[in-house]
């Protein structure tokens, strides 16, 4: 669907559910909005009947076993989803269909059926910047390697998009290229072709809200630029501290470095502090590296600290500085 997000212009969600892992998730928007939208999904089915016995969804459907077909049938005295072969046995009323949220937050869910709304190229314009599971983590470690590798397949039918992928997860995802998806392709192809697709289109980044969780994710997410050609990229958003990322920046014909840098503060009545100098420090070492810089934004608790050797026209400057990865 559209976004307000600045440094996109699409998102395509078909996970559903997360888990916070780091202080970045604290204030989680995705968590909250799941929240709101389970709260609208359960609304809606809450009044329906199976039209052969009256059966309701209330208190009659479990997750157990559900995985993302996203329909539930009516055997007469329960609901079973629609991959519950147990349905073969029985008489089958009526089906009805879930929406996504309908899970909540704790359930992670992979929902098959939504991948194929990627293929809409009226709803998702040629030359548009998709983002990947913005409501939750394409590599979290409830989705297995399998749908990871089908979501991967939808966009390879897209090459006319560009696919940003963000992840907590990095390490999940270098296991990915590493070992799974290695394993399915003749080894003389694995550092030649098989990645060309795959490198245009299709940006791979890690969350860094401070320094430590930059130096666990970013040595990964290079490792898998190593073996991809893909684009990486780091989202330093929410910015909760000062980060240096000069030894990730490029250096001389190193091209195993960052390619693109996203900094904001975070938003919400909750929010906590970021510095302006925290960001002037890192748009001048994405200058001085030649790294391509994006301010999304202050966010609502920014703390202005104007450093006498900085101009107003330079700062100003650098809150409209919104660059993308160069070509």
């Amino acid at each position: 669907m559209k976004t307000k997000i600045e440094w996109t212009d699409y998102t395509w969600n078909f996970i559903s559910g997360c888990t916070q892992i780091s202080p970045a998730c604290q204030n989680c928007y995705a968590k909250a909005m799941t929240k709101r939208l389970q709260g609208i999904a359960k609304a809606k089915t809450a009044k329906m009947r199976c039209q052969h016995c009256g059966l309701d969804l209330k208190n009659k459907f479990t997750l157990k076993d559900y995985w993302g077909w996203g329909t539930v049938i009516c055997t007469g005295n329960i609901m079973y989803s629609i991959d519950n072969t147990i349905i073969v046995d029985n008489h089958p009323h009526d089906a009805f269909f879930l929406p996504m949220y309908w899970f909540g937050w704790d359930e992670v869910i992979f929902h098959e059926l939504f991948l194929k709304k990627i293929l809409d190229k009226k709803k998702y314009k040629s030359g548009s910047k998709i983002f990947v599971c913005s409501m939750s983590d394409l590599f979290h470690e409830k989705i297995e390697f399998l749908y990871i590798d089908e979501a991967f397949w939808y966009m390879e039918k897209r090459q006319d998009l560009t696919f940003q992928v963000l992840t907590k997860r990095p390490n999940r995802m270098l296991e990915y290229f590493t070992k799974f998806l290695k394993s399915k392709i003749p080894p003389d192809y694995f550092n030649d072709s098989v990645y060309e697709d795959l490198k245009k289109h299709i940006w791979l980044g890690v969350t860094a809200e401070n320094q430590e969780m930059a130096d666990l994710r970013i040595p990964d997410l290079l490792k898998i630029k190593e073996i991809t050609g893909c684009k990486v990229f780091v989202s330093v958003e929410p910015m909760l501290e000062n980060v240096n990322l000069t030894k990730y920046l490029k250096k001389d014909n190193d091209s195993t470095c960052l390619d693109w840098v996203i900094v904001g503060g975070e938003s919400g009545n909750r929010a906590r502090a970021t510095k302006e100098e925290w960001v002037i420090d890192l748009y001048e070492q994405c200058k001085d590296y030649d790294c391509a810089f994006f301010f999304k934004q202050k966010g609502n608790h920014f703390i202005a600290s104007p450093l006498e050797s900085h101009s107003n026209s330079f700062i100003e400057n650098i809150y409209n500085t919104k660059e993308f990865p160069r070509c």
